[in-house]
């Protein structure tokens, strides 16, 4: 990547998503970090997407707040859509792809690891969420002013 970013991915990211898919495909990810090697700070984190229109470009900058604290790892969770076209013209050609997340390239060791959660049908709605050190004892909400 350029800037000085890297792009975290994996080889499924990359691959061509084969065309008799459903015209959204939903995922959703975790990326742990290592708040013990880089906190405390904030990490500036791109969700990364490649699409053909400007408007189908869902990449999205995150600042996640690391902490400290070698025993609890701070946590980003979101979900990720792939996007087909179903017209005959265009059938199975990609719209918008999920490519993975980027980091300034002298911040990938605050990475530790990418996961996706299983059994996503059972959970109606996926929000991005931030889990930092003692989270339970945390408010659940964000103000909006």
């Amino acid at each position: 990547m350029g800037d000085g970013q890297t792009l975290i991915t994996t080889e499924e990211w990359q691959m061509p998503l084969p065309p008799d898919l459903p015209r959204v495909v939903t995922r959703y990810l975790g990326v742990q970090f290592r708040d013990d090697l880089c906190g405390p700070s904030n990490l500036p984190v791109t969700i990364r997407y490649q699409a053909i229109r400007p408007e189908l470009d869902f990449s999205e900058p995150i600042a996640v707040r690391l902490n400290h604290e070698p025993s609890v790892a701070t946590t980003l969770f979101f979900a990720t859509y792939d996007r087909l076209f179903l017209a005959a013209r265009d059938r199975g050609k990609e719209a918008a792809r999920f490519r993975g997340i980027e980091v300034a390239a002298d911040r990938v060791h605050c990475v530790d690891r990418l996961f996706q959660v299983e059994s996503i049908d059972r959970t109606p709605l996926l929000l991005t969420a931030i889990l930092m050190k003692d989270w339970r004892h945390e408010r659940l909400y964000q103000r909006l002013r």
